[in-house]
């Protein structure tokens, strides 16, 4: 093994990690590794709620976070649509 790298919430409480990043970055970097044309990440995570724009070669663009914990997920899914520039039953009807 060549490095050990922490991430998410609790990524300073891992000692023997080589490095500590953002989730984010990983995550786009991982979605890019296994799917290369995808350029969106949804993620609904137990802290929080994220949407992040990849670019290409696994960048992050942008990313937006919901404004509270798990509890306002409702709220996520409202600030995404809106920044997609739809309507919440849009958004709806996309996710089937």
């Amino acid at each position: 093994m060549a490095a050990v790298v922490a991430t998410g919430y609790g990524r300073n409480t891992v000692r023997f990690a080589t490095t500590t990043m953002s989730e984010i970055t990983y995550h786009a970097r991982g979605v890019q590794f296994f799917k290369p044309d995808a350029r969106m990440i949804i993620e609904i995570g137990g802290q929080n709620s994220k949407v992040t724009h990849i670019a290409d070669g696994g960048f992050v663009r942008d990313c937006a976070m919901n404004d509270r914990c798990a509890a306002g997920t409702g709220r996520f899914f409202e600030m995404l649509a809106g920044r997609l520039g739809i309507d919440l039953p849009v958004l709806g009807e996309l996710a089937a």
